[in-house]
């Protein structure tokens, strides 16, 4: 899985350095609240994250993606902290595919859905 969280550059360019860590913070802590022991979060760039869920088949890790999303909106209810969006993308590796190719598809579904998400903000906006 990639993880992007979605608007950090506008926050450390708006609101500074620390109030992006902190949003960086935030989402690694989502991650890692949500995660088996057994799974592997990572921080691959800037503010993407590369969730490897073992023994998981794609299924499974929709499963977990739907359970974050859910967990995600709980936490942006809450006061505490500043609003939380993020992208995700899965993909499976298998014997036919390597990790690479997993990671490369899961990037792109991953854009796709920030895309869609940036379509219909777009599309409201409008209205």
């Amino acid at each position: 899985m990639i993880v992007d969280l979605d608007g950090l550059k506008l926050v450390n360019d708006c609101e500074g350095h620390a109030a992006g860590d902190e949003l960086l913070q935030t989402c690694a802590n989502l991650l890692a609240e949500n995660t088996r022991a057994t799974d592997v979060i990572a921080r691959i760039g800037g503010d993407e994250f590369g969730a490897l869920l073992r023994y998981s088949d794609e299924e499974a890790a929709e499963e977990w993606r739907r359970r974050l999303t859910g967990r995600l909106k709980t936490l942006n209810a809450s006061e505490d902290c500043r609003e939380l969006t993020i992208s995700v993308g899965v993909a499976q590796a298998s014997t036919h595919t390597t990790i690479a190719d997993a990671l490369a598809l899961a990037d792109r579904r991953m854009y796709a859905e920030k895309i869609a998400r940036r379509g219909s903000r777009d599309a409201r906006s409008v209205d």
